[in-house]
């Protein structure tokens, strides 16, 4: 079973523990994030070798927005590429193995 969640979470930074701890209880394989205030964009393995792959808006504007995915490991593995569309906006293309 595939377990794909959605979160409006106002603000993560500083708060990567807790998103791990959350998303493993409910034992998750993505969790997409709204409204996170992240700043700029980027991909960074969390604990657990999580992956956060994030979008926001740049370093010297005013944080609003932001989204981000939540990518359980053995997931993340499989991750092609990925893109920051915008502040609102990402893609994540994923091999996917039958």
């Amino acid at each position: 079973k595939d377990n794909i969640g959605t979160w409006k979470k106002r603000k993560i930074q500083g708060k990567e523990a807790e998103l791990v701890e959350e998303f493993e209880n409910k034992k998750l394989l993505v969790l997409g994030l709204t409204e996170t205030k992240k700043k700029e964009k980027g991909m960074v393995e969390l604990d657990k070798g999580h992956v956060l792959i994030y979008s926001g808006v740049k370093e010297k504007e005013f944080a609003k927005a932001g989204v981000a995915c939540l990518i359980e490991k053995q997931w993340a593995e499989k991750i092609k590429r990925w893109k920051c569309i915008s502040e609102i906006v990402i893609m994540v293309d994923r091999k996917v193995v039958r």
